[in-house]
C-alpha cells in the first residue's frame, strides 16, 4: 500500500491529508485511491473511491474505535494469525501502533460517567463482531428541507475475521485487515487533530 500524507496549520486551522492504494477485494490487481482529509477544521472527509462520506470528529473517532474493536476482536480469536498476510515477510507498520493498544481493549473498564457511544455493539450470531448506530451527515449532498436532517445508518462488522464491513446507510464497502487498519490509524489522527 503506497501512502501520501501532509499536515500543516494555518493560522489556529490544523490540516491533515492523507491518500494510498486501496486494492479492490473481488477483483485482481485493480486498485483505487482511498483518502482522508480535514476540511475547514470541522469535517473529516473520507474518499474511497468515487464515494464520499463526511465525518465530524466525534464520529471519525467512533468509527475508528469501532475499527479498532473489530480488529482486536478478530486477533484475539486467531491470536496466532498474523492481521496481515504480508506480515509473513514485512510488518505492517500501523500493525506496531495497534499491538500498543490491543491488550487494553480487553481489560478496560468504562466509567459510570463516560458520555454515551454513538455506535454500539449489536449481538449477531453470524457476526465475530458488529456495531452500529445511526449518524447524521455533516455535510449532506442533497438539498435538504429547512429543519430536516441527512440521517444514515452506520455500521462497521466482521464476519469471519478475513475482512472488514463498512455499511454507510445504503453504500457497502469491505477492507482487508491492512486496509482497516490503515483506516483506524488515519480517520484517529484526523479526528484527534480537530479535537
Amino acid at each position: 500500500m503506497r501512502n501520501t500524507m501532509s499536515a500543516s496549520a494555518v493560522g489556529n486551522e490544523f490540516t491533515y491529508e492523507v491518500s494510498g492504494k486501496f486494492h479492490w477485494l473481488d477483483y485482481v490487481d485493480e486498485f483505487y485511491d482511498a483518502s482522508i482529509e480535514t476540511k475547514g477544521g470541522e469535517i473529516i472527509r473520507l474518499s474511497l473511491d468515487d464515494f464520499v462520506q463526511s465525518y465530524t470528529a466525534p464520529q471519525a473517532a467512533e468509527v475508528a474505535r469501532c475499527l479498532f474493536e473489530a480488529l482486536a476482536t478478530i486477533k484475539h480469536a486467531s491470536p496466532d494469525v498474523a492481521l496481515c498476510v504480508a506480515d509473513g515477510i514485512r510488518r505492517n507498520a500501523y500493525e506496531a501502533a495497534f499491538d500498543q493498544f490491543v491488550p487494553d481493549r480487553f481489560t478496560a473498564t468504562k466509567h459510570q460517567n463516560e458520555k454515551q457511544i454513538v455506535l454500539t455493539a449489536l449481538a449477531h450470531q453470524n457476526y465475530l463482531y458488529i456495531a452500529g448506530g445511526e449518524f447524521s451527515d455533516p455535510e449532506p449532498m442533497i438539498e435538504l428541507d429547512l429543519g430536516e436532517e441527512a440521517v444514515y445508518d452506520m455500521i462497521v462488522a466482521s464476519e469471519t475475521g478475513e475482512n472488514i464491513e463498512m455499511d454507510f446507510g445504503w453504500y457497502r464497502m469491505y477492507f482487508t485487515k491492512e486496509q482497516a487498519l490503515w483506516l483506524w490509524f488515519h480517520l484517529s489522527i484526523a479526528a484527534n487533530c480537530l479535537g
